[in-house]
């Protein structure tokens, strides 16, 4: 069927029309924002989760920010409703709103942000995420779980933490890997459940530069928690310049990161017979936190009214 240039030309206007109201009905705008976001769950997640509850008045995007500067951009975008926060921004988005939850404020990083009653809030969903994914592990030493066995249902009942026996707690010290945001969470996790940790980083500001472990420093610790993007997709073969060998039998060894879904450092620390566990199991639990904080279940609700 041979098409006209003026039919073409029409065809292609009605599309543009089609475009543009959908873009208009699309009321409630949800998004990510990071730097480099290909590798992101979250737009697949939320999208999935939107279209399958028929909240066609939603939509899920990725904002990426080259630059800190530019960060007051995003509250400039149409009809945002709320958005989550990732790497590198965690911190640096909190001067920009008008309040933080209690908790985003006693760990100083937010990755969930909120609009509600014209102010923005600002959230950390990840303190949950990681608690409830990452407890369980330390139940695991005593009990000969596997990895593959170990969830959050383990350890969350009633939605609420339980506590690991206090035995567990006092053989416990950790060392976390990144100074970030997401560091601030795990440090406020293992703060509240009173387990000693080490911080380690490249600035000054940490306890302990990557230059100065060695295997002796290593071995006085039984949890290890890697906070940095070293490993993540697309840069997998990268990781942690850390001596494993300090990585004994029995370690708990935690990755922030969930793709890939084991990292070079996982998998290091696998060859040594530690217990491992990757961010996946985090990342759903934060996001369905998210979720709730931007009250969309109460859409879901109302819309079945």
């Amino acid at each position: 069927m041979n098409v006209s240039p003026k039919q073409s030309e029409q065809c292609r206007a009605c599309l543009n029309i089609a475009a543009t109201e959908k873009r208009r009905l699309k009321t409630n705008i949800y998004g990510l924002v990071g730097k480099k976001l290909s590798h992101s769950f979250s737009k697949e997640y939320f999208t999935k989760k939107l279209f399958s509850l028929g909240l066609n008045n939603c939509e899920y995007q990725n904002f990426e920010i080259e630059n800190e500067n530019d960060l007051p951009s995003v509250f400039d975008i149409p009809d945002l409703r709320g958005f989550n926060v990732t790497v590198p921004y965690k911190k640096a988005i909190i001067p920009l709103l008008d309040s933080c939850s209690s908790e985003a404020a006693a760990v100083g990083a937010v990755n969930t942000v909120s609009l509600e009653n014209g102010k923005w809030v600002g959230y950390n969903t990840d303190v949950a995420g990681f608690e409830k994914s990452f407890m369980p592990l330390l139940c695991s030493l005593k009990r000969n779980a596997t990895c593959a066995e170990i969830t959050a249902a383990d350890y969350v009942a009633a939605d609420e933490v339980v506590s690991v026996a206090v035995n567990d707690i006092k053989q416990s010290r950790a060392m976390i890997f990144g100074t970030g945001g997401a560091s601030n969470a795990v440090q406020y996790v293992l703060k509240k459940n009173g387990i000693p940790f080490l911080l380690v980083g490249r600035g000054h500001q940490n306890n302990v530069r990557y230059a100065e472990l060695d295997i002796s420093l290593m071995y006085s610790y039984n949890i290890f928690v890697n906070t940095t993007p070293v490993g993540m997709y697309p840069n997998i073969k990268d990781i942690l310049p850390i001596p494993f060998d300090g990585i004994k039998q029995g370690s708990v060894v935690f990755d922030l990161i969930y793709n890939p879904v084991q990292t070079a450092f996982l998998q290091e620390a696998s060859k040594r017979g530690a217990v491992i566990k990757n961010g996946l199991e985090m990342l759903h639990i934060q996001a369905e936190a998210a979720w709730e904080i931007f009250h969309l279940t109460e859409n879901v609700a109302q819309r079945g009214k």
